[in-house]
């Protein structure tokens, strides 16, 4: 431990974008929404666009390209190998799986094991899906929590990645910040918090929690395999 000065704290980097506007590196971020609602579909057209360059969702440019590391422990196999047909990528393409290998991220051993592809991958961006799936901890105890969620900020100090960390909503909460499942500080630990919100003829992906400029909410209809966007706004 070894305390630092101004001058040290301001040769910092500015946060630095990975896909404009949207998503940062080195950032934790969290993605709720409700059970089926395509939050798994949606992370995964984030992929798509940080491997290719393809413009998110047809609004979000892409700054950095890069391999991306899915780590699924919420989709059986047919369900996977479906969506990543969908995604007519390059069967060479740099998107790689830990696939129900029962990753418990609470455990040292798991950890290391996760460091070494993370490692061998060296990934853009890290996708968790879905955190209730990747622990042991009492999902509304907020001191177990708390240290779940740092094992998520050590993967950060320990690699160039930025993570993203798929996560269930409450049930009718009115808040974006307040939709989050289980304790408060998992929401309290994170950089930013996306929202996918079902309205019916539509989905809503906005912001809750940020470090950084919320995002305009995106209106969003899925349609042929992928997500659509169809304008900004919640009306």
């Amino acid at each position: 431990m070894q305390a630092i000065t101004i001058q040290d704290v301001l040769k910092y980097k500015s946060p630095q974008a990975i896909v404009d506007k949207f998503l940062y590196k080195q950032t934790l971020n969290l993605l709720t929404g409700g059970a089926g609602i395509g939050k798994s579909l949606l992370s995964l057209a984030l992929a798509k666009s940080v491997i290719t360059g393809e413009r998110f969702l047809g609004k979000f440019d892409v700054k950095e390209k890069g391999a991306v590391l899915i780590i699924d422990e919420e989709n059986p196999k047919p369900f996977l190998k479906e969506r990543k047909e969908r995604l007519n990528l390059r069967l060479d393409a740099p998107l790689f799986y830990l696939h129900y290998q029962q990753i418990k991220i609470d455990n040292p051993d798991h950890i290391r094991a996760l460091l070494a592809n993370i490692t061998r991958v060296k990934p853009t961006l890290i996708i968790f899906d879905s955190l209730i799936r990747l622990h042991t901890a009492q999902e509304n105890d907020n001191t177990a929590m708390a240290t779940v969620m740092g094992v998520f900020r050590q993967l950060l100090l320990l690699t160039n990645s930025t993570i993203l960390v798929i996560h269930h909503d409450r049930k009718s909460l009115p808040t974006s910040r307040d939709r989050a499942r289980g304790a408060g500080d998992i929401v309290g630990a994170i950089d930013n918090q996306f929202s996918l919100i079902d309205k019916g003829e539509y989905l809503v992906l906005s912001t809750g929690k940020t470090r950084v400029v919320p995002i305009i909410p995106v209106k969003l209809k899925f349609a042929d395999g992928s997500f659509k966007y169809i304008g900004d706004g919640w009306n």
